[in-house]
């Protein structure tokens, strides 16, 4: 019942007051064992106290009756050889001071020891004391009467034989107090001997509980610590459904509910980084990064296809209706696109007017039906505050693995299908109809457009209108091309819509004119009245420089 009783405080009580058990129970047992201890040395001290006290008393008082008797008896023999009464007279008073003293001390004996067998023996040596001590009187007094001859038969014949009885006595009774001691002795020597075994069997007893109580406290210590460890690791892991104990003690329940309290909100801050990372704020589409690790799994497994689509003059509707206006239409769209897109297809939004939707498992007679699908839900005309918009979009179609499988590659090249049907004025295109021209070269080629200009390595060709009514020539149209050194005769389709991605277009554009105007003032001069026109970037348009 006790040890239920303990397991169960050791259980639910709190970590402080179960320290404060353990060491209030290992104080408690060192207190009793310092009082026990204390307790024994104690009664041994008052044993060696009457040891040294009583018994030896009474040895040292029979002993002391003894030889007061004996040294009485010396004297009264000198006295019984001294004729000189004036020389027998300090006898007297030294035979009177050691029989004064012999009687003291038996005196002293009886009053000291009550026991029963001392107190027979000490009537006997206090009856032959006083048989002794008339027997010498009388034979101090024959001395004085009838002489010392007198006096020496009478100490023969009675006193000598009672002094002899009761020094046997007063040997006896100092015999018996020696027998008395030594048992004493004997007693103390066992009673010591007892105290320490106790005190050896108690020792371990109590060092055994008080390990097994601090055995039991820090068991139920170290457990629940272990428990709220354990769920540290799988919160540390990245496991979050885990359960969590509750905690039986008020401590490790705070604990645990800290941190349960810390999982969830980590839990939270990584949902809200994850949307972060993967989800656009604007549309709640997953975003770029969330797409390109979907099509990387897609595109490494069965075939799909991938229809990137942007809005047709959105820059222009955003700056004219303002940019709330165009979050407003880029958010109907992604609503739009996602009731036309059933899972596990993907939609997303790669940035700014551009979508993107990943067909899994798709093949090109599905998708010109999804196409359309898409154009009709966009094409549909939207209301604004209050104001209608339509809007047009051009889409770019790449298939997997037959267009690549690199998720870059797969993208460049959407891209370029979307230029591709913006330039053929068209909603969409495949990208599988049109040459991959790969970033670096594109990139090679910006260089290389800046040494064309300065080489004159682009040349003009002059296709002829013809006036059907006079069949005559009225007008030529520039065709611009790239004679490049290595690669041949670029046409413009290559180098155009790039040129227009950088701006270089605007350096373009003004060489291309003066050597036009150049061209037709000859031909004036030669007398042909040929009206020349050169097709102008719509980028043109906006620089101020082209006036002059």
């Amino acid at each position: 019942m006790i040890g239920f009783t303990l397991k169960r405080f050791a259980q639910f009580a709190s970590i402080r007051n179960r320290l404060i058990l353990a060491f209030s129970a290992l104080l408690g047992l060192l207190l009793a064992l310092s009082v026990m201890t204390s307790h024994r040395l104690e009664t041994l001290g008052a044993s060696m106290h009457e040891f040294v006290d009583q018994p030896a008393r009474l040895a040292l008082l029979a002993e002391r009756a003894n030889q007061q008797s004996q040294y009485a008896a010396i004297q009264l023999l000198r006295l019984l050889q001294t004729p000189d009464r004036d020389q027998r007279i300090p006898l007297y008073a030294q035979m009177d001071a050691a029989m004064t003293a012999s009687d003291a001390a038996i005196a002293s004996l009886a009053h000291a020891d009550s026991r029963a067998y001392s107190q027979s023996q000490i009537a006997l040596a206090t009856e032959l004391r006083q048989r002794y001590g008339a027997l010498f009187q009388e034979t101090v007094e024959l001395i004085e009467i009838q002489g010392l001859t007198q006096a020496r038969a009478h100490f023969e014949q009675y006193t000598d034989p009672a002094l002899n009885a009761l020094l046997d006595e007063t040997l006896r009774l100092t015999e018996r107090q020696q027998a008395l001691m030594n048992l004493e002795v004997e007693h103390f020597e066992q009673s010591a001997t007892a105290t320490r075994l106790q005190i050896v069997a108690i020792t371990p007893s109590a060092l055994v509980l008080g390990a097994l109580l601090a055995l039991l406290i820090s068991r139920s210590i170290v457990i629940p610590i272990g428990e709220a460890v354990a769920v540290a690791q799988t919160i540390a892991a990245g496991n979050y459904n885990e359960n969590i104990p509750r905690g039986r003690s008020p401590e490790m329940q705070v604990l645990l509910r800290a941190l349960a309290l810390m999982r969830k909100n980590i839990v939270i801050r990584e949902e809200r980084i994850t949307r972060l990372a993967y989800v656009d704020s604007l549309t709640n589409l997953p975003n770029r990064a969330h797409f390109m690790e979907a099509l990387a799994t897609a595109s490494a497994g069965e075939h799909g296809a991938l229809v990137i689509l942007n809005i047709d003059r959105f820059a222009p509707i955003n700056n004219a209706l303002g940019h709330a206006v165009g979050d407003r239409m880029l958010s109907e769209i992604a609503a739009r696109l996602l009731a036309c897109v059933a899972a596990p297809h993907l939609v997303a939004r790669l940035g700014g007017d551009e979508f993107v939707i990943l067909y899994e498992g798709s093949d090109k007679s599905a998708i010109s039906g999804y196409i359309q699908m898409i154009l009709d839900a966009l094409r549909r005309p939207m209301r604004l505050d209050g104001q209608r918009l339509d809007i047009d979009v051009s889409l770019g179609v790449v298939f997997y693995p037959d267009d690549g499988n690199d998720p870059t590659a797969l993208l460049r090249r959407a891209d370029l299908a979307i230029k591709a049907a913006k330039r053929r004025h068209d909603s969409y295109a495949f990208a599988a109809e049109f040459e991959d021209v790969v970033q670096h070269e594109q990139l090679t080629l910006l260089g290389e457009m800046r040494d064309a200009l300065m080489r004159n390595e682009f040349v003009i060709y002059y296709q002829p209108k013809l006036n059907l009514a006079n069949a005559r020539i009225s007008g030529v149209e520039a065709l611009l091309r790239w004679q490049h050194p290595i690669r041949g005769l670029i046409t413009p389709d290559l180098f155009i819509p790039f040129a227009e991605q950088t701006g270089f277009i605007r350096e373009i554009t003004p060489w291309l004119i003066r050597e036009v105007v150049g061209h037709a003032t000859q031909w004036r001069r030669d007398g042909l009245e040929i009206v020349a026109s050169v097709n102008i970037s719509a980028l043109d348009l906006l620089n101020p420089a082209l006036i002059q």
